[in-house]
């Protein structure tokens, strides 16, 4: 595995076991590390530090909003003819739906960040039909430690994105011309190589 995040972007990371449960397992791992990476160097930055700061301060107004609208919304079932509590609740209403709709996006800001990108060439026909019964049991077994439940999108036999709160594997053949082969990718991005067992 290679990746271009600090720390990890010098040397390829080889793994190598003869139990392939605990491979698969060794990767995951050794991806996670490299997520939590990402995220720290992003943290870091100058430039995203404090839009992820306030990405986050969003998504916790929007809930403290919404439970101010639950409070006012049972002070007017209680007080029906009060005109004041009647606007307060249209007042809290309309902050509410425009923090919602801020909240969301800063969510999906956050899972940007979060989330490491994997790439492989052909390998939602292959190599995670290959792993999948060492992939999926970890997964789930991760699930319950992290909240981390697998997110699955497929089409018949081919794995278009398998998501976790850190992780997100994606096939490459998704982004490129139909029939590309793998020396041709690796042409077009002026990189020497073959792939390999």
């Amino acid at each position: 595995m290679s990746c271009n995040v600090p720390e990890y972007d010098c040397q390829p990371v080889t793994l190598i076991d003869e139990d392939p449960a605990e491979l698969v397992e060794q990767m995951i791992r050794c991806l996670d590390f490299m997520a939590k990476a990402a995220y720290r160097h992003y943290y870091e930055d100058e430039s995203f530090q404090p839009i992820i700061d306030e990405a986050e301060q969003t998504i916790v107004l929007a809930k403290r909003v919404a439970k101010d609208l639950t409070k006012a919304k049972l002070f007017l079932k209680a007080n029906e003819n009060d005109a004041e509590a009647r606007a307060e609740v249209e007042r809290i209403g309309l902050e509410s739906m425009e923090l919602n709709r801020k909240s969301w996006v800063a969510t999906q800001f956050l899972k940007w960040c979060r989330q490491l990108p994997v790439y492989g060439f052909n390998s939602g026909k292959f190599d995670i039909n290959l792993i999948r019964p060492y992939l999926f049991p970890f997964l789930l077994r991760q699930e319950n430690e992290l909240d981390n439940k697998p997110r699955v999108i497929r089409k018949g036999t081919v794995y278009l994105s398998i998501e976790t709160n850190r992780l997100r594997f994606l096939d490459m053949m998704q982004f490129l011309a139909p029939n590309t082969s793998y020396a041709k990718f690796l042409k077009s991005q002026q990189t020497e190589g073959e792939k390999s067992l």
